[in-house]
């Protein structure tokens, strides 16, 4: 009985040891492979190359898909339809530029017609202000006793108007309404011998003894008087018989014949 118990117990322990064996073998090989590919620095490169490679390999692959897709629209697209829509964007394109240039011309031609009736409006307003300008200077010329009359060339109060338009502004009254304000030759309003602004009416009483614009006013003189003090402004003649002062540089030559008679005490068909 011994003798073959003994046996098996040998077979059995040579099984188990041939298994030990081998797993300590498989053991060390993975140990092995696994000490070479990531303990040592060979192994460590050359899993990076592994990884890369992957990595580029991914990429052309990509990019052979991509190249495929395109190759199968190209495939797809018609010649002459591909022209037909060029031929369409090229004509989409020069009507837009043709339709901004029209709306730039029309721009131009509502700013140019803007511009014009603006134009039209000043120059109308600027009238407006002129003629009502013309009318108070006139109205102040006659109140002021402005020769009246004239000849070809004009009457006295466009002679006066041409030589003193300039010397009177258009303002406003305390109540708004329209009034002439006298300028020095600044362009300031004209201020008397108090420093307040001079009146039209004081300022064309002062052009009536002027030496240059005193023949556009009728000369005053005082009633009853035949003679004037010797040297007097309104020059040797002296007044008339009706006290009017004769202003020789204020008249015509038909008026200086009619006044010699009627200082002498003629009459000029006498």
């Amino acid at each position: 009985m011994l003798d073959l118990r003994e046996p098996e117990t040998s077979e059995q322990d040579s099984t188990q040891a041939e298994h030990s064996t081998g797993s300590d073998a498989a053991t060390t090989a993975n140990e092995s492979i696994q000490g070479s590919g990531g303990d040592g620095p060979s192994g460590t490169g050359l899993s990076e190359a592994l990884k890369a490679e992957r990595r580029r390999s991914n990429n052309l692959e990509k990019e052979l898909r991509g190249l495929r897709q395109q190759l199968t629209r190209f495939s797809e697209i018609n010649p002459e339809e591909y022209a037909r829509l060029q031929e369409a964007e090229r004509q989409k394109q020069h009507l837009e530029q043709q339709l901004e240039l029209r709306e730039r011309q029309m721009e131009e031609a509502a700013a140019k017609r803007v511009a014009a009736v603006s134009a039209e409006r000043d120059a109308a307003h600027e009238r407006v202000q002129e003629l009502r300008k013309e009318r108070l200077l006139e109205r102040a010329f006659s109140e002021a006793e402005g020769r009246t009359g004239g000849d070809g060339r004009g009457t006295f109060f466009q002679v006066f108007r041409s030589m003193l338009w300039d010397c009177f502004r258009l303002g406003s009254s305390k109540d708004g309404s329209d009034a002439l304000e006298p300028l020095d030759a600044q362009g300031q309003p004209l201020l008397g011998d108090d420093g307040r602004p001079m009146t039209t009416a004081d300022y064309l009483d002062q052009l009536r003894i002027h030496p240059v614009y005193g023949f556009l006013f009728q000369q005053r003189g005082a009633m009853g008087t035949g003679a004037l003090p010797a040297g007097s402004a309104a020059g040797s003649l002296g007044a008339s018989g009706f006290g009017e002062v004769i202003n020789p540089q204020a008249m015509s030559a038909s008026e200086l014949y009619r006044a010699g008679f009627a200082l002498n005490g003629r009459s000029p068909r006498s």
